[in-house]
């Protein structure tokens, strides 16, 4: 997954709460294909009008179609040398919201003007047409995001 330049900075300089603890809020959000991101892109404000939203899933701080990212676990391996960012499954139960062109992950943090962004992919499957299903977004065994030299 690409990361945003101020989720490698964060991590590196430990400004983001660890991704194990359980006081953190880290949060993934699904953003049509007409978001452009850019590594210069620090905050959840970025996106703003991109994300998917509809009646029963509002878009924005603190909306409905955010999804808090749990199970988190930071795994060192050793053996492929990389730091494996886990977490669980997440599911958009019943979404009909338009087309999403890609995910978006971030630490929610007061506003979206000082929710630092983490990282974004659309790969494995995007573009998703949702059409009122569940929309499952499973991670491999790397997690979520990996560091690796």
């Amino acid at each position: 997954m690409p990361w945003y330049n101020t989720g490698k900075g964060y991590f590196a300089q430990g400004f983001f709460c660890l991704w194990s603890s359980t006081t953190a809020s880290f949060y993934a959000t699904l953003v049509r294909a007409s978001y452009v991101p850019a590594g210069s892109h620090i905050y959840a404000s970025a996106f703003s009008g991109s994300e998917l939203s509809s009646i029963s899933f509002t878009a924005g701080y603190n909306g409905t179609g955010r999804l808090s990212i749990t199970g988190r676990i930071l795994n060192i391996n050793q053996l492929s040398n990389q730091a494996e960012f886990q977490a669980n499954t997440l599911v958009w139960s019943g979404l009909s919201a338009g087309t999403a062109g890609a995910i978006v992950f971030f630490q929610q943090s007061g506003s979206d003007a000082l929710s630092p962004l983490l990282g974004y992919t659309c790969a494995g499957g995007f573009p998703i047409v949702t059409n009122n299903t569940n929309l499952t977004v499973s991670f491999t065994s790397a997690g979520i995001l990996d560091i690796t030299d």
